[in-house]
């Protein structure tokens, strides 16, 4: 089951979240699975929700409504670079003006 959805235009991918923990990205002209990443060990529960792109600086900002953080995901390599937290986190997105993404939380 997809969950969170977000499009990079420019390079021709979509990224979508699942119910398994994985970022998967989309070649979107090709429409075939251009990569399936497993985000994080299967330790603990993850249900990432939501996502929001900088595509320029190549991150994806993900919700994760299992754990109190937001992930920052390289989406060149599906590596996490960083943990945010954000409890209870549901929604994000990011300005690309500031320089800063926003989280809502429940």
């Amino acid at each position: 089951m997809a969950t969170g959805l977000a499009i990079d235009p420019q390079a021709k991918r979509l990224y979508t979240t699942n119910a398994d923990g994985e970022l998967l990205t989309i070649d979107s002209e090709s429409n075939t699975i251009a990569s399936r990443k497993k985000l994080q060990d299967g330790r603990k529960a993850h249900f990432y929700l939501n996502l929001s792109l900088d595509t320029a600086g190549h991150r994806a900002f993900i919700t994760d409504s299992k754990q109190p953080e937001v992930l920052v995901v390289d989406t060149r390599d599906g590596k996490v670079l960083e943990k945010i937290a954000a409890p209870e986190s549901l929604a994000v997105l990011f300005n690309p003006a500031r320089n800063e993404a926003y989280v809502s939380a429940s």
